[in-house]
Parts: C-alpha cells; structure tokens; sequence
C-alpha cells in the first residue's frame, strides 16, 4: 500500500480511544474575509475546544481579498509564499500530514471532495485518523459530473462522515448519492449579517457625500459578482433594455461590480443596445449624467457595503449558482433581491414575492417585469426590503457555527 510507510498507529489509538472531539480544524484554499468570520463564530462558540484553520495559501489567483493581519494567530497556511491554485496535490497531501500529526486533529472540515487539494486532505486525515466532515453547496443544478467521474465522485463523497452543507437542495442532492441524510446539517454558506447592517445604516446616513465620492447614480439596479459565463449577466442587460423602452422616464441605472473573462461581451453588448457606459478602470468617478450603465471594478468587502445599501434593487441572474453570497449581503443590507430560480440560495432565502423575487434565469421578459414591478411599486419593495432583512437573520454566522457543533455530535456518537 502506498501509505504502509507511515507512522499512523499512535494517532489512531488516540482518536479511536475517546468520542470526545477537542482539536477540531477548518480547511479552505484560502481563507478571505467571509472564512474568517465563519472560523471566529465557531471559536466563540465552543471556547474549551481548539479550533483553529488551514488554507493552501493566502495567495489566489481567484479572488483579490484583503484581509485583517490578526488571523494569523489561528490560521496556518501550508505554503504561503505560492499561489494556492497552483500548489500541486503531493505538496499539500504531505504538508496537511505534517500539521495534522503536529495539532493532533481529530475533525477536519473539508472544502468539497474536489479539487485534487481537497483529497489530498481527505487522505491525510484518514492516515492520522481524524474524522472528517465536506463542506459544500454543490446541488442539483450544479452537477455536471457523468459516468465514470459520477462514479468517482460518488466514492469520495462516502468517504466522509458526514457534511455541512447550504441549505435543503444540497441536503437533498448528497442524500442522493447514498450520504444518511441525518449525518448532513445546514449552515454552510453565511455572513457577517450584523456588519452588512450596521454599514448599511451608516452608508444611509451619508448616501449624498457616498454617491458623489463613488460617482454612484440616485437610483440603480445592482450586481455584484465575477463576470463569468455561467452568471448569465447577458440577460439582465436584456431585460434592462427592454425596462428603458416600456418606463424610459423613470428606470434606474444599470451598476455592476466587479470582474472577469466575460466583462468586455457585456460592455459591447451595452453598445450595441445604444447605453452609455462609464468604467472604472478608464475613467475618474466624475460621470456625466447620461450614463445608462456603470461597470465598477472589484471591490473588497467594506467598499461593497456601500454599493449594496444604495442600491434600489439587487439582481442574480445566474444559470446556475452553487449558493450566491451576494443574496445574503443584499438582504441583510435592506435592498429588495431579484433572483434566479435555479440559485443554490433560492429554495431557503427567497419565497417568492414575500423574502424577494424569484424568475427563470433564460427569460428576460420575466426578469423586466420583475424588475418595473418593483420600480413602480414602493410599497412593494419596502415589503420585500424588511421580509429580507427578517428571514435572513436566521441565516447569519450563528448559523454556520452551530453547524459545526451538530457536526461534531454526529461524528462523536
């Protein structure tokens, strides 16, 4: 056997001996902002326990957060100096064995049962005996995996105990490929809903000097997200061009934030459509007047609470979307949110014209109605606003970090 070399016995001894769980870690590839405030939930949450997080690297080709240098204290990162994406599957199967021997853990939390890092993971818990729980909001809608790949990813799935996962359609999905439903608890994809909140009601508070520092328009439909095919932005254009002709005296403008492959289709889609645009990353943030459309660049975390709590609406249109984080940060920042039926979110956040909208994703006539629905209808949206705010104070980092403790119940029975 390839693993017959290793020390493992003293390791297993002591996990097996007592179903008491103590040392407890939580993997990702790299820890940003929303982690951080997952793994600190947790660790206010059970104080006695260690609890602390791995990720690959702090580096990422990804994502380009920056985050608050104090995690450091109970964050390891295995190879810090490499892009994690990058670091290929021995490097971090040895270096996960090294630190899981060193902290003594007993339960891992593991991003997925894919990529190749998150098995590497896998099996270096299983070498020094740890449990170990799959995080991950893959659904229905998500799967793409077909015969011989459905098979692999149907083993490695079983080789966990059990799963923290979003919400009921994932709860299903993994039901589906032979997991004990009861061994899979809810609360993995949360946020800070407190911090949306408190910013939300600041930003408010000082909407006029905000809109002029960030050249934001009065009143604008928002999305925030990566410019990548399967988030499907080509449709919210469409529909917010058919919206310009059946209400051209009082729509909205069109603000995007962010990112990605996709970003230059969508400017030239604007053109073609005869909208004026405005980006970022060629102009200053004093815009005329006439713009229809505005594409902001990325933005990290403090910066996107400003966006989120001026907006009038907020729009997800994604093809299909594991979960979608940004409905979260909408609803707790009191904007009415729009969104694709085929979100991983959509099931457990929005019930349709009470938390928020729901629509089918490839049609944009429906998304249009939705949206001068809400442009014509104040009441309407104030309604939506607070049913949001409500029925996402149920889905915040408490959430996430009773999550973990089930978690630990299951795999300490």
């Amino acid at each position: 056997m390839f693993f017959s070399s290793f020390d493992i016995k003293n390791n297993n001894v002591k996990n097996s001996e007592s179903s008491e769980i103590n040392v407890v870690c939580i993997i990702w590839q790299q820890y940003g902002p929303y982690h951080i405030s997952r793994l600190e939930a947790v660790r206010e949450k059970l104080p006695s326990k260690d609890v602390f997080g791995i990720e690959i690297s702090s580096n990422t080709k990804t994502y380009g957060w920056i985050r608050s240098k104090s995690c450091i204290n109970y964050v390891h990162s295995l190879l810090n100096s490499e892009v994690a994406e990058r670091v290929s599957f021995i490097r971090v199967f040895f270096k996960a064995l090294v630190i899981f021997r060193q902290r003594g853990v007993q339960l891992a939390f593991i991003p997925s049962y894919w990529p190749s890092s998150s098995v590497a993971f896998i099996l270096a818990a299983k070498i020094t005996g740890s449990k170990i729980i799959m995080m991950n909001d893959s659904h229905a809608h998500t799967s793409r995996a077909t015969g011989l790949k459905a098979f692999i990813k149907k083993r490695l799935v079983l080789m966990f105990d059990g799963a923290l996962v979003a919400g009921h359609p994932h709860q299903e999905y993994f039901s589906k490929l032979g997991m004990p439903i009861n061994n899979i608890v809810l609360g993995y994809d949360v946020v800070n809903n407190e911090h949306f909140i408190s910013k939300s009601r600041y930003n408010k508070l000082n909407k006029s000097s905000l809109t002029i520092k960030y050249g934001l328009p009065k009143k604008y439909i928002l999305n925030v997200g990566r410019m990548v095919e399967k988030k499907n932005l080509s449709i919210l254009i469409e529909a917010y061009k058919i919206m310009r002709l059946n209400i051209p005296n009082i729509y909205p403008k069109l603000v995007f934030v962010g990112d990605g492959v996709c970003k230059d289709e969508l400017v030239n889609l604007c053109l073609k459509y005869s909208m004026n645009i405005w980006q970022e990353e060629y102009n200053s943030v004093n815009l005329d007047k006439d713009i229809d459309v505005y594409f902001y660049n990325f933005k990290q975390i403090e910066e996107l609470t400003i966006f989120y709590s001026l907006a009038s609406i907020f729009v997800l249109p994604s093809k299909y979307e594991e979960w979608g984080l940004v409905v979260n940060e909408a609803m707790a920042s009191g904007i009415p949110v729009v969104v694709s039926e085929t979100a991983g979110c959509a099931y457990d956040l929005v019930q349709n014209y009470i938390t928020g909208i729901k629509f089918n994703p490839l049609n944009a006539d429906e998304l249009e109605q939705h949206l001068t629905n809400l442009v014509c209808n104040e009441e309407l949206s104030k309604t939506l606003t607070l049913n949001g705010q409500k029925h996402i104070a149920k889905w915040g980092l408490n959430r996430f970090a009773e999550g973990v403790c089930d978690a630990i119940k299951i795999v300490a029975k």
